[in-house]
């Protein structure tokens, strides 16, 4: 009854006294300019909701949810008072579709996906507050979260969740101001990072689909924070194409509490990049890398790569990273870039001349391309070599006796899980291969870092 049009003169429009539940179809024609105010009631819909051209839908501090199981349309041609307050999503099957003439669609609490898809159809959803989601989100239009205070994200740990083109464009008026949080590990089909802020990821690890990550020239002001360990999730973003050379490939526009920390791939004058396609993963590390040597100097920096790109010719394919002090001010040591690959520190990479970095902001790696390494700089002082060039890989040993001590030489092996016992057990620059039996035999691997 509350979402029928009148006509009597000097009656007020309808407003719900209770939460509403449309089983089928919620239609505010244009007849009569009707308005239907939710009086801050919940709004369920089923069906299909039209607002046409001339009407008014005021919802108040409610939530307006749509619940059916199949595909349904939002369709506004006419009026939402204020915007939606929260606006949920929440559809065991099927698709909602954004559509009608007004372009923008405006939440001023919270977004929710709960369940299902949400296509925006082209639409810009401007939401206020923060966002939630375990379904996905998708369409050619984009969510923009254009508060002027901080905005959260989180995703269901369950299932995929997603969202489609992503856009901050903060309101505030300090640049560098945090101003959306990452909550979970997600993933974005584009991101936009249009106002001068900060899009801090923390420990989790945020996935963009679509390559290059856009708004504006990236800073201090305007990156993504992550916690700087080296366990984090960091930036993923997706690769393909075939690069001329002299191009760049992709920007991950990262940093730590330390600073600004970017990370640029691209072609150098040897040739193309080949035919890209995957995913690529930089972890930006607020320390020293663990296979520094004692008594060395090595920057209390590194970046950890990930990459599952294929179809890479490497040699044409160089890897920069911004790190601002190196080196320190010594001008007698110079410092030298080093790669350090699963299980070994290549030994070229470690004491190559040619890439001597002393007074440089840009750490540049050159025709290293996509391989899964860490990066760092260091300098040989006093006759000691920055980095270790071998990294020990100690296996736990199937045949210990239990119960097992880390600190026990018989619990490792150097050879494998079934390999004689090591002469010592692991130190600080070691790795570690333990085996776990239950539920299936998988192995994890660690670097044990310096406590």
């Amino acid at each position: 009854m509350a979402a029928q049009p009148h006509n009597i003169v000097g009656l007020s429009s309808p407003i719900a006294a209770r939460a509403l539940t449309i089983l089928n179809d919620l239609n505010l024609n244009s007849t009569n300019s009707p308005t239907l105010n939710a009086g801050g009631q919940n709004v369920e819909v089923k069906g299909d909701f039209t607002i046409s051209s001339g009407a008014t839908y005021t919802p108040g501090s409610n939530t307006t949810i749509f619940s059916g199981t199949s595909a349904q349309a939002f369709d506004n041609s006419g009026t939402i008072t204020a915007g939606l307050y929260k606006f949920k999503v929440n559809k065991s099957a099927g698709t909602l579709n954004l559509g009608g003439s007004v372009t923008d669609y405006t939440v001023t609490d919270s977004l929710i996906i709960s369940q299902g898809t949400l296509d925006d159809g082209g639409m810009t959803i401007n939401v206020a507050g923060n966002i939630y989601t375990a379904g996905t989100h998708t369409g050619s239009g984009k969510i923009t979260l254009n508060a002027s205070v901080l905005q959260t994200i989180e995703a269901s740990s369950i299932g995929s969740p997603s969202l489609g083109n992503l856009e901050v464009n903060n309101g505030n008026g300090t640049a560098g101001f945090v101003a959306t949080q990452l909550l979970s590990d997600l993933t974005v089909n584009t991101l936009i990072l249009t106002s001068d802020h900060i899009f801090d990821i923390g420990v989790n690890g945020l996935t963009v689909n679509t390559n290059p990550i856009s708004g504006g020239t990236f800073s201090a002001t305007r990156m993504i924070l992550t916690a700087g360990n080296s366990s984090d999730g960091g930036l993923t973003v997706g690769i393909s194409g075939n690069y001329p050379a002299n191009t760049t490939i992709a920007v991950f526009p990262v940093g730590t509490a330390y600073g600004y920390t970017a990370t640029e791939i691209r072609t150098n004058a040897s040739g193309a990049s080949g035919n890209l396609s995957g995913n690529h993963t930089i972890i930006p590390v607020n320390s020293t890398h663990p296979a520094a040597t004692i008594g060395g100097f090595a920057i209390p920096y590194y970046w950890r790569s990930k990459t599952s790109i294929t179809g890479a010719n490497n040699t044409n394919i160089d890897i920069r990273y911004t790190y601002y002090t190196v080196p320190p001010s010594f001008t007698f040591w110079f410092f030298f870039t080093a790669y350090y690959h699963p299980w070994l520190i290549d030994a070229t990479g470690a004491t190559d001349m040619g890439n001597n970095v002393s007074s440089q902001s840009l750490v540049p790696f050159i025709g290293i391309g996509f391989i899964d390494s860490d990066y760092s700089v260091g300098a040989t002082a006093f006759g000691i070599s920055p980095f270790n060039l071998f990294v020990r890989t100690l296996y736990s040993r199937d045949a210990a006796p239990l119960p097992r001590d880390w600190n026990d030489r018989f619990s490792w092996s150097e050879t494998g899980h079934g390999g004689g016992a090591a002469v010592d057990y692991p130190n600080a620059q070691d790795n570690v291969c333990l085996l776990y039996t239950s539920p299936s035999p998988r192995d994890r691997t660690r670097s044990r870092m310096p406590s």
